[in-house]
């Protein structure tokens, strides 16, 4: 995921396929705890469980802003001119694109050093 990412802020992207299973944000915020700063993508369904700690100390999380992976992504893309395609998960193929890739996936405009 951090890899697409970093192709669309390099402009490098062609297209960017995306499983329509996508819950995936990006989180920031501070430990509690050793009040280290916090960025990370992680689930939705993690953040309502309370399930972000620190990677240093163990604290909990103090979340200050949630962004939608998906509306990063489909920002980025249309600043870059990439296309972006939603995979559906019915089919076995979508299934399999969403368990192999993580859900997201970029072909590329040319090689990447």
């Amino acid at each position: 995921i951090k890899e697409v990412l970093d192709a669309l802020d390099k402009g490098v992207a062609e297209l960017v396929l995306i499983s329509e299973d996508v819950d995936l944000v990006i989180v920031d915020g501070e430990c509690r705890v050793c009040g280290k700063p916090y960025h990370d993508i992680v689930s939705e369904k993690s953040i309502r469980r309370g399930q972000l700690k620190c990677p240093d100390c163990g604290g909990d999380i103090a979340v200050s802003e949630v962004k939608s992976l998906v509306d990063v992504i489909d920002r980025k893309a249309k600043a870059t001119s990439t296309r972006v395609e939603v995979i559906s998960t019915v089919t076995p193929e979508g299934q399999q694109f969403k368990n192999v890739f993580g859900g997201i996936a970029a072909l590329l405009r040319y090689k990447i050093s």
